[in-house]
């Protein structure tokens, strides 16, 4: 790639659609083939997933150490799925399905040969959550997910990424959870914002007192109606794309506004809309999708990368972590200052400074309620990397490091994920790509591989040139490129693999002639 440019992809939202504003599909045949919950074997042994317990109101928090990467489902099983998606829906438009790719499901199904079938079926969104059916492990009984802690282990009851949340689920421990999905089989289609808000529903508070909302995009009037009305609800919006200080009154300023006054928004009575400042000459802009839930005796938090919007959380594959924080000195506080063998985390410091360059308000509730709860030694199972806009470059170490690429750096190191010659192979995805020059990914290799960059970086040189620097300080030898992937779809693959096709792609931006005009 040495002399070349990089190839350039901009994801500027003047060339395209928000996600809201997405033709909507035709509605999907019910679908009829069987889905089943599978163990994967490795070397003769079971390959187990690591759960995060998910305990009743009254079960004080796990200090177990249960690793949230063993949330994500089994890969080769989700491919599977996904190939027999495609190929039902070539045969409702007509068209040929390729005979190799058929062979291979086959062969993958033989591998993965159900210990029992789940029947295959639509959910609505809105509906009753169902009662998640029983997956038998090899050597086990079969047995229900149940929210309730026995009286042997409080640790006996667990949370898969798809099971559904009830009214007293708890995650003290964390979880990852998948968003509601109408293409999933209907025990598999993860879960909805109206069951994150439970015990509260539309028509009943119950325990939530307070929401703070973030959201890149939205649909306001199916977003309004998963609340109850009386619930004080603060609605955090991207600032303009136009700068207030041009002297136009029809562009916000930061600030927050009741709905009622804020225009667009008087069919919503009763919230509030927070306007974040972005600083003159600031870079980028918040694309942050995000929960804060006051309940009466305990915290939810849970940050998504889906929009809050009808379309993200029904036809769009998402997740959503969260976690639940008890009073302080509430029953179990205590126990979780010893959850990870004093290893300090400072999400709510992170979560503040989020907050903060939100603008929402000093006097803004959601700072009192936030000291009430005990995030202290031990207690959050995530660290937050979080990205927002400056007036200016950010200046030594320190600052770089509490945000942004910087702030991943350190989260890896903090994390002691020790650097390995030649850096970690890393994975990334998304729904649009900046212009990433040579000199950017390798900056980006090199901290994600938890290098300490102090006396290393910034190189110094021309943006897509290798950079010697770079091989001297990972330890790799060879390679035009970082071990970096970026995942993202062709024309083929949209076209004939994936379920709703062109139409699906929508979400994924980029300009046409920037393409077409790449090395």
């Amino acid at each position: 790639m040495a002399g070349k440019e990089a190839v350039v992809i901009s994801d500027s939202d003047s060339d395209t659609l928000s996600e809201s504003e997405r033709p909507l599909p035709p509605p999907p045949k019910q679908a009829t083939t069987s889905r089943s919950a599978v163990v994967k074997q490795r070397n003769g042994q079971d390959d187990m997933k690591e759960q995060v317990p998910e305990a009743g109101p009254s079960a004080p928090p796990s200090t177990a150490a249960n690793g949230l990467l063993g949330l994500i489902p089994n890969r080769s099983q989700l491919e599977l799925e996904r190939k027999e998606r495609a190929r039902k829906r070539r045969r409702e438009q007509g068209l040929a399905s390729s005979s190799s790719e058929d062979e291979e499901t086959q062969v993958e199904a033989k591998r993965s040969k159900p210990h029992q079938a789940l029947p295959s079926a639509q959910q609505d969104p809105h509906a009753p959550l169902h009662k998640p059916a029983p997956i038998v492990e090899r050597g086990k009984s079969s047995s229900t997910t149940s929210n309730t802690p026995s009286s042997s282990s409080s640790g006996s009851s667990f949370s898969s990424a798809t099971s559904p949340i009830n009214p007293k689920s708890r995650f003290w421990t964390g979880t990852i959870k998948h968003g509601y999905n109408t293409y999933a089989s209907i025990s598999l289609s993860g879960i909805t914002i109206p069951s994150l808000l439970l015990p509260a529903t539309p028509s009943s508070r119950n325990t939530l007192q307070l929401a703070v909302l973030a959201t890149y995009d939205l649909r306001m009037d199916w977003l309004y109606s998963l609340f109850p009305r009386n619930l004080p609800v603060t609605l955090i919006l991207p600032p303009p794309k136009e700068d207030y200080r041009s002297g136009d009154p029809t562009i916000a300023r930061p600030g927050l506004y009741p709905s009622e006054v804020f225009g667009g928004f008087e069919r919503f009575p009763g919230w509030k809309i927070c306007v974040p400042n972005k600083p003159k000459g600031g870079w980028l802009t918040q694309h942050m999708k995000f929960l804060v839930l006051v309940h009466e005796g305990w915290l939810r938090v849970a940050i998504a990368s889906g929009n809050l919007n009808e379309v993200d959380w029904s036809r769009i594959e998402n997740g959503v972590f969260i976690q639940d924080f008890p009073l302080k000195g509430g029953e179990g506080s205590s126990a979780r200052a010893e959850g990870r063998g004093g290893v300090e985390n400072d999400f709510k410091e992170q979560l503040t400074l989020v907050l903060k360059s939100l603008s929402v308000p000093p006097l803004h509730p959601v700072w009192t309620a936030l000291d009430r709860f005990d995030f202290s030694l031990g207690g959050a199972r995530a660290r937050i990397v979080a990205s927002w806009p400056e007036a200016s470059s950010l200046q030594g170490w320190d600052r770089i490091e509490t945000q942004g690429l910087g702030r991943l750096g350190k989260v890896v190191r903090d994390l002691d994920i020790s650097a390995v010659k030649g850096g970690m192979e890393v994975e990334c995805q998304g729904s649009s790509l900046a212009n990433h020059d040579l000199k950017w990914i390798e900056h980006f290799h090199l901290l994600a591989s938890g290098v300490d960059p102090r006396g290393k970086l910034p190189f110094k040189g021309k943006p897509n040139e290798a950079h010697p620097e770079y091989r001297r300080a990972i330890g790799g030898v060879g390679g035009a490129l970082p071990p970096v992937k970026v995942v993202f779809p062709h024309h083929r693959y949209v076209e004939q693999e994936t379920v709703e096709g062109p139409m699906g792609a929508l979400s994924f931006f980029g300009k046409a002639e920037t393409f077409s005009s790449s090395p």
